[in-house]
């Protein structure tokens, strides 16, 4: 339920702008995903994270972006305090 407001008012027409600005970022971000995973999809990391539920495309392509070659890191410990989580002291 709403309250009756004129198709004419403020209201609507910001409602009306705020879903075409929606409408565009979702544009954005499906042509990004895209992109993420033309460039990436051969990459043996990145189709680890992204068997992970939860890591798309973007998310993938960050952690990729910001660690690097993940080889460099002789245990997984290392690749969680280069991100900042040292489990001994948290």
């Amino acid at each position: 339920m709403a309250l009756p407001v004129p198709l004419d008012s403020q209201a609507i027409a910001t409602f009306r702008l705020t879903l075409a600005q929606h409408l565009e970022l979702c544009r954005i971000r499906t042509e990004l995903e895209e992109t993420a995973h033309e460039l990436l999809q051969d990459q043996v990391d990145y189709q680890i994270l992204r068997s992970v539920p939860g890591v798309g495309p973007i998310i993938a392509l960050t952690v990729v972006a910001e660690a690097g070659d993940f080889r460099r890191f002789g245990h997984e410990r290392q690749f969680l305090r280069f991100c900042g989580l040292d489990l001994a002291t948290s």
